[in-house]
């Protein structure tokens, strides 16, 4: 195979990978309730509708069962206009519902009678506690991701939950915020729960490697690429297999409308300082380990090839780290007094998602 076509080939690959990932995760939020008529009576053959422009088909449609109960599942995060409708009633329309992580927004609705042309439009708070799951989950939004000091990565996030514990093997107890070890595979545990339960997915699809139970990834996130990051952390659902948490960073999709994000960051030593003095040298107090240096780029795309039809969503990401380890005076099988040892990790992130539907 020439190298051209194996070009081809390789790219075609990267566009079909997404495409079979997201329909082998069944992930998302949910719009779920009861139908019923004036005098309360269920109401069945109903269409409900939920648009919102995070769906790049628009709108997700289900119909009312015969006990007047729908859902709709696997929805995108955003804010959702709900319609309802059958022949003989008022439409009865639903505005401003959020969703966000795995949450199940209960929407129920009244239809009065009169012609589908009349519409009810309401207008309030949107559903705040999910009733049908005893779930405990918190959600890093896109928003919060971007307004927090804290390094870019799931390992960041989730320690600012109170109650997890992190490690990494060798290091011992862990709460990395600020990032500069966010490239160690590390484990998790709350409430007692093992560490082993840990489990890392992406959009639904579990991220693991050979050499542990499930806790380790070696998966470093591209930050610009995560639309929002869900930790299921307590009463975990039973079709799961152990007791979390469980971590599941949500990519973005692109969208209608062309756009683009940069994001950079760095530091070197000139940047970091220690209370380190002559007389506490002079008792035996080791040099601290030395930032060396650390930075981040993070540039992203995402836009339409096809409105309404096909969207592309692309980034990348470099984040190497450089430390200076410092031995212990007299550390036996340690390195000499004041020695240095340098490590560099570098990542490089980049993908493309995609939903096609019918392009007629």
């Amino acid at each position: 195979m020439s190298a051209l076509k194996r070009r081809i080939f390789l790219f075609a690959l990267a566009l079909l990978v997404p495409v079979a990932v997201h329909a082998q995760a069944v992930t998302g939020a949910s719009i779920s309730g009861t139908v019923k008529d004036a005098s309360g009576a269920v109401l069945p053959a109903v269409t409900v509708e939920a648009a919102s422009p995070a769906l790049i088909e628009k709108v997700r449609v289900a119909v009312t069962d015969s006990s007047g109960q729908y859902k709709i599942e696997n929805l995108r995060p955003g804010s959702y206009t709900v319609t309802f409708t059958l022949s003989g009633f008022n439409t009865h329309k639903r505005e401003g519902v959020v969703l966000q992580g795995s949450f199940v927004a209960t929407i129920n609705a009244d239809l009065a009678l009169g012609n589908v042309s009349e519409t009810v439009t309401v207008s309030g708070e949107a559903p705040v506690v999910d009733v049908q799951s005893t779930q405990t989950e918190r959600v890093f939004s896109q928003q919060i991701i971007d307004a927090i000091p804290a390094g870019r990565s799931h390992i960041n996030e989730i320690v600012l939950i109170p109650g997890i514990q992190s490690a990494q093997p060798g290091r011992g107890g862990l709460q990395d915020v600020g990032g500069t070890n966010n490239l160690q595979n590390t484990t998790f545990s709350i409430h007692g729960s093992r560490t082993f339960d840990t489990r890392l997915q992406f959009d639904g699809v579990r991220l693991g490697n050979v050499l542990s139970p499930g806790e380790f990834s070696n998966y470093v996130p591209d930050t610009s690429a995560t639309q929002e990051v869900t930790i299921d952390y307590s009463a975990m659902s039973a079709e799961l297999a152990f007791a979390g948490p469980r971590i599941n960073v949500v990519p973005k999709e692109g969208g209608n409308r062309l756009s683009a994000s940069f994001f950079a960051t760095g530091v070197n030593r000139w940047w970091q300082n220690n209370n380190l003095t002559p007389e506490l040298q002079a008792q035996g107090l080791p040099a601290p380990n030395a930032m060396k240096l650390a930075y981040d780029v993070n540039p992203a795309v995402g836009g339409p090839l096809m409105k309404d039809k096909l969207w592309f969503f692309t980034s990348g990401r470099g984040r190497p780290d450089e430390m200076a380890l410092r031995a212990e005076p007299g550390r036996s099988g340690g390195l000499p007094d004041h020695a240095e040892e340098h490590w560099t990790a570098f990542d490089v992130a980049g993908d493309a998602e995609e939903q096609v539907f019918d392009l007629r």
